[in-house]
């Protein structure tokens, strides 16, 4: 049936507006109960027994627990949607999964990439094949109501973006901004598999303790560990940033940089340290970006290494490379090997990329290296912001701040987030380990409206070593 917005033509997406609207309803519940209170038990029961999709559920669950007033017994459940019902077991590293399933099966045809992006990781998480998930999909679209073979047939509204083909692909795994019919059928045939997969099957987790199941799950959550949305005020900026601006404009210095400066953005208070982070800010007409490295090197090495780097032609080569950073020109060992504790983790988070929420955020940012992990024994804590050694002792804690949708998302003005080692769980493992902690700060400012300008000032960098008793040495 025809509407005065959708053509008889096309197929109506009623998965979509089904799902959005339960997106919403979350939302409302979670700020303002009052306008929707009387649907709880709707809700409630559309998380239990209704359409066998994970992401329908998820949401229709949490706006059921936000507005309250059910048993215990049905809030415990209500809670345990979304997560897999059947304890985890080790990753089988010998388990061989195809990324590619082929021309189809059992009548599903996926988009290009699809089946490498969307349908492989699932099958990781469950220690499943490809082509087994494959054929979950066809299914749970036959009991959501739609015959799998409508995948292979051309949508004729693609026919109006030939030359916009971007538009329509799902470039490595991300929502392409005009979706056609093959697409919008797999990815909700994908949600019923997995809300299937996660109510049946053993999940499985990395060596690191890292679940692949509920880290697949996150992908496409609006929602942080923190039970707060994306979309939300992160952490105000800290006292110690937003000073330091205001002693800047006070005193005149925008054009002036000094030491102390720099050494200030470690904050080293004889109890914690910064050891990565990034942000930026605006001083009067200036934008100021700074950016805070570290690795741990041999202690013998540290001295020589830090000089080195000070003494550099340019600065943007003299960054510290580490075993897990993918750009270093060497992982082999030897006096000067460096290994990094916390790394940059971009994911792709929300239903669509083109969402003015999502657009510019990165999450979760910055995280333990897989080398932190193990030789710290390394753990999760306070949903996500910090993480414990096996005693529960405190080792990295993380802030960030800033609030989205940003104006300018490229280059925010006032955003950022950093991660903070504890010396009573820092220095000791520095003293096990025999190595320093060298950290590089860089400072670089230019006239806001500079932006766009192809020529790129030399950053400011200092670059400093942390050994085992607390002690901050300098170049």
């Amino acid at each position: 049936m025809a509407s005065p917005f959708r053509s008889s033509c096309n197929l109506f997406y009623r998965l979509h507006a089904r799902l959005f609207l339960l997106i919403a309803f979350a939302r409302i519940a979670s700020d303002r109960q009052e306008p929707i209170a009387h649907l709880a038990s709707l809700f409630a029961t559309i998380a239990r027994a209704g359409s066998p999709h994970l992401l329908i559920r998820l949401f229709a669950a949490r706006a059921a627990l936000a507005l309250g007033g059910a048993s215990p017994q049905c809030t415990t459940k209500l809670a345990q949607i979304g997560r897999p019902q059947r304890a985890s077991i080790p990753r089988d590293m010998n388990l061989w999964i195809k990324d590619y399933v082929g021309d189809s099966v059992d009548g599903l045809h996926v988009p290009m990439d699809f089946d490498r992006y969307w349908i492989v990781p699932l099958a990781r998480a469950f220690g499943a094949h490809t082509e087994e998930i494959a054929a979950m999909v066809a299914e749970a679209l036959r009991n959501l109501g739609y015959d799998p073979s409508t995948t292979q047939v051309r949508d004729e509204r693609g026919r109006d973006r030939y030359g916009q083909r971007d538009t329509t692909y799902a470039r490595h795994g991300t929502a392409p901004a005009f979706e056609l019919t093959d697409y919008y059928l797999c990815w909700h045939g994908l949600m019923a598999a997995a809300d299937r997969l996660f109510s049946e099957r053993i999940p499985v987790r990395e060596s690191y303790g890292t679940e692949l199941a509920v880290e697949w799950l996150e992908r496409f959550d609006l929602i942080k560990a923190s039970h707060t949305w994306l979309a939300d005020d992160w952490e105000p900026i800290p006292r110690s940033l937003s000073k330091r601006e205001e002693e800047y404009v006070s005193e005149k210095r925008a054009c002036t940089l000094l030491a102390t400066d720099l050494d200030e953005l470690l904050e080293a208070d004889g109890r914690s340290i910064v050891v990565m982070g990034s942000g930026s800010t605006i001083i009067g007409y200036l934008r100021e970006h700074w950016a805070i490295q570290a690795a741990i090197v041999p202690a013998g090495s540290a001295p020589s290494l830090i000089r080195a780097a000070q003494v550099a032609p340019n600065f943007y080569q003299a960054y510290l490379p580490g075993s897990d950073d993918r750009y270093s020109l060497s992982h082999r060992r030897g006096p000067f090997s460096a290994y990094r504790l916390v790394e940059w983790r971009d994911q792709e988070r929300g239903l669509d990329g083109s969402d003015p929420f999502s657009e510019g955020l990165s999450y979760p940012g910055w995280h333990p290296t897989k080398v932190a992990r193990r030789l710290l024994g390394l753990r999760e804590a306070d949903l996500s912001r910090s993480w414990v050694d096996r005693e529960g002792k405190l080792v990295f804690s993380r802030q960030m701040w800033g609030a989205f949708p940003q104006y300018d998302p490229v280059d925010p003005p006032r955003s950022g987030s950093r991660v903070i080692a504890h010396f009573e769980t820092l220095l000791p493992f520095l003293e096990r380990a025999q190595c320093h902690l060298i950290l590089r700060v860089e400072v670089q400012r230019k006239e806001r409206e500079g932006r766009e300008s192809y020529e790129s000032q030399q950053p400011y960098c200092r670059f400093y070593s942390l050994d085992h008793r607390g002690r901050l040495a300098t170049a």
